[in-house]
């Protein structure tokens, strides 16, 4: 996978939300298929 870097203000997110992204990017990358 591609370096991803994630900037976000504590105030509008945390860890647990940035991991949440992460995940589901990951999932995508690993089957295009389903949301292509």
């Amino acid at each position: 996978m591609l370096p991803l870097a994630i900037q976000c203000h504590h105030a509008v997110c945390d860890g647990y939300h940035v991991g949440k992204f992460v995940e589901a990017l990951r999932s995508m990358a690993a089957n295009p298929k389903q949301w292509l």
